[in-house]
């Protein structure tokens, strides 16, 4: 590597990129970049379900631990089946569960999110991770549906008088009829694009399917982010055999310059 060392201080270029590279890793580390810190959710509660607090912690305290037998009951959905896949062949290191700090909540009735600050220790190293979960009360108690990152902010604000049954149903009829481009249409990121990557598969393109009983709930309500519970029955026909499936999804849909889309669907049950 070339070595060019500055006059004043007398670094080398080759000292001053591996300072750097270590510095960034410290910062990150340390978790002195915090992704809350620009990304509140302004609909902050801090009056919330204790059940909510106690299924978070039961999951991430088991779930660091290795103790998968006594975490996984706690997870449902896309959550259950994303961990149960990764879960195959895994040998997790042998953490210690330092704290658990619960940043943001909002919640209705039986639908919450949580935005999670977990710190974790394996010798002399300290982890920061930083997660959004989603949890829904089912029979048996508060369940975390999906997991994913921070990545936007949920917002308050009042309520949307909007027909949000006639959106979800439309992009159902669009679907069903093959009609591939107007149901696009009906969706934005990450929808949009797993939708394209899906439906567009070769493998699936010769699939029907028809979708019945279709019932929409409001879950959450506020601003430009409205959670609805989606459930439906659909018939999947693949060659010559049908296939009858009881589906139930949380559909997030957005306020994207002044159209509401289709943001993402989380598999709930």
């Amino acid at each position: 590597m070339l070595l060019i060392k500055d006059k004043k201080t007398g670094i080398t270029l080759k000292t001053a990129i591996i300072l750097t590279i270590v510095v960034s890793g410290i910062i990150i580390l340390l978790g002195i970049i915090n992704p809350f810190s620009h990304n509140k959710i302004l609909a902050n509660s801090t009056n919330y379900n204790s059940n909510i607090k106690s299924a978070i912690e039961s999951y991430i305290g088991y779930a660091v631990h290795n103790d998968w037998n006594k975490a996984l009951p706690y997870l449902t959905g896309e959550a259950y089946l994303i961990t149960k896949t990764n879960l195959q062949g895994y040998n997790g290191e042998n953490l210690k569960l330092r704290s658990i700090n619960i940043y943001n909540v909002v919640s209705e009735n039986n639908f919450a999110i949580a935005d999670i600050k977990v710190i974790t220790q394996h010798d002399n190293l300290f982890y920061n991770k930083y997660f959004r979960y989603y949890l829904y009360k089912e029979n048996n108690g508060w369940k975390i549906f999906s997991i994913t990152s921070p990545d936007k902010p949920i917002y308050g604000g009042k309520y949307n008088k909007y027909n949000f049954v006639s959106l979800i149903k439309d992009y159902f009829s669009a679907i069903e009829n093959k009609e591939f481009d107007k149901a696009f249409s009906m969706l934005t990121t990450p929808a949009l694009e797993n939708g394209q990557n899906n439906i567009l598969n070769p493998e699936t393109m010769n699939i029907s399917s028809t979708f019945k009983n279709i019932r929409v709930r409001e879950l959450y309500n506020h601003g430009d982010n409205v959670f609805l519970y989606v459930s439906y029955t659909v018939d999947t026909a693949i060659s010559n055999k049908t296939i009858k499936k009881d589906m139930a999804y949380v559909f997030e849909v957005d306020n994207v310059d002044g159209k509401w889309l289709i943001s993402n669907m989380k598999l709930i049950e």
